[in-house]
C-alpha cells in the first residue's frame, strides 16, 4: 500500500485475526503474535457493535447472533489491552456514522499519528 498523509480505512486488520483466534482458543502462531509488538497502526480505531436489527446469518457468518455479541466484546476488550482508543460507533444510517467518524477525526487527530 503506498504511503498516505490521509487515514487509511480498513475494515479488518491482522489483530482482528489474531483475537478471533484467541477468541476460539486456536493456537496463535509465533510470527502473528510478534505482529502485536510492532506499530502499525493508529492507536485509534472505530468498533461497530453487532446490530441486532440488521444482523442476519448467511453463508458467510453462520455463528448466531448472541456468538457475535461475544466476540465483538473480545475483540473490544483486546484492543484495549493493546493500548488502542477505541470510539464505538452507535447505530445509525451510513451518512451519519461517517459524520461521527470525520468529527472524531477532528478532534482526536493526534492519535492519527
Amino acid at each position: 500500500m503506498p504511503s498516505s498523509d490521509q487515514p487509511v480505512f480498513l475494515d479488518r486488520s491482522v489483530i482482528d485475526t489474531i483475537t478471533y483466534m484467541s477468541f476460539q482458543n486456536l493456537q496463535i502462531p509465533s510470527d502473528l503474535q510478534k505482529i502485536l509488538t510492532q506499530p502499525r497502526y493508529s492507536k485509534l480505531v472505530f468498533l461497530t457493535p453487532p446490530w441486532p436489527e440488521i444482523f442476519k446469518t448467511d453463508k458467510e457468518r453462520q455463528k448466531p447472533f448472541e456468538e457475535a455479541v461475544l466476540e465483538y466484546r473480545h475483540l473490544y476488550k483486546s484492543f484495549q489491552q493493546l493500548g488502542f482508543e477505541t470510539d464505538i460507533l452507535a447505530p445509525a444510517a451510513i451518512d451519519q456514522r461517517a459524520d461521527c467518524i470525520e468529527a472524531t477525526l477532528e478532534t482526536k487527530s493526534a492519535l492519527l499519528e
